[in-house]
């Protein structure tokens, strides 16, 4: 006959208590989503240019790729320019010396600002403007505020005054 054994009683837990975000093993802030193409926009700024809010484009340092003895413009790189020029296809151009202002608003704190530049401006080319050869004034700022990553750019004409 078989003897039946009871079951061992299991150890008494403590209550946790509450952890906040400097303790070891406690969570990190959740960062909120960054922008994507379908929040993407484009809005006539009073002046007769353009506003674009754009998702964080690649990086300059990824857009262009080597292999097989060519270089080719890499995966991300290509779809951002598609999806732009289907998105904006409405955008007039805007002819002359332009200025252009960029604010990157990022997530993390990585990242330089002048890789987003060139990224930005390859990316308008044919959109806000046909060549960015005719870009005069490039202005940027990179913004750590907590909000969702994403790059608002303004495409202005370019009015110099004489000196």
């Amino acid at each position: 006959m078989a003897v039946k054994r009871a079951p061992r009683p299991r150890p008494a837990t403590k209550p946790r208590k509450a952890t906040t975000g400097s303790l070891k093993g406690s969570k990190p802030a959740k960062r909120p989503a960054p922008l994507t193409w379908a929040d993407a926009t484009v809005s006539m700024r009073p002046g007769g240019g353009w506003r674009f809010t754009l998702p964080v484009v690649t990086s300059a340092n990824r857009q262009w790729r080597v292999g097989k003895g060519r270089a080719y413009k890499a995966k991300g790189a290509v779809t951002d320019t598609k999806t732009a020029h289907l998105l904006f296809r409405h955008v007039v151009p805007l002819r002359g010396d332009l200025a252009v202002s960029i604010t990157w608003h990022r997530s993390q704190k990585s990242g330089d600002v002048d890789n987003r530049i060139k990224g930005a401006l390859d990316l308008l080319r044919g959109i806000a403007y046909r060549d960015d050869a005719s870009v005069a004034r490039v202005t940027c700022e990179r913004v750590d505020d907590g909000t969702p990553a994403r790059l608002v750019v303004d495409v202005d004409n370019f009015n110099r005054v004489a000196a």
